[in-house]
């Protein structure tokens, strides 16, 4: 019963689609813009949910993106890498989502391993690729 009711709530929460910046950005309209109008490269539908979107320390390793996300190191899935876009952060964006048995995890809900749990949405990188 628990399980189900986790689930809908998973099913609720997930519905709608908005994205926003990072917590640690300063609002500001223009860069408002610029999360709102990302897109995931494959589907062409927004990259995230209100605040899924952070700002990430990534290195290239034998040619492709790793990021670090809450201390586990997670390889870009080369198709959610947003080629070309010029990026007014200057710093490396992910927008990422928490999974479990298939759906997105509501905030707030405990994970037991994160590492198992990440999709990522879309990655762009600090500066445009061709």
């Amino acid at each position: 019963m628990r399980l189900q009711a986790f689930l809908c709530l998973g099913l609720l929460l997930a519905g709608k689609s908005t994205a926003a910046p990072p917590a640690d950005v300063t609002p500001d309209p223009a860069l408002q813009m610029w999360f709102k109008a990302l897109q995931q490269p494959l589907t062409k539908q927004l990259c995230c949910a209100v605040s899924d979107c952070r700002f990430v320390a990534f290195r290239v390793q034998d040619g492709r993106y790793e990021v670090e996300i809450e201390a586990w190191r997670y390889v870009v899935p080369t198709e959610t890498i947003i080629e070309g876009l010029p990026n007014p952060t200057g710093r490396a964006v992910a927008c990422y989502t928490f999974i479990a048995f298939g759906l997105p995890v509501p905030s707030g809900v405990p994970r037991d391993k994160p590492q198992d749990t990440i999709e990522i949405l879309c990655f762009v990188p600090p500066r445009p690729t061709s």
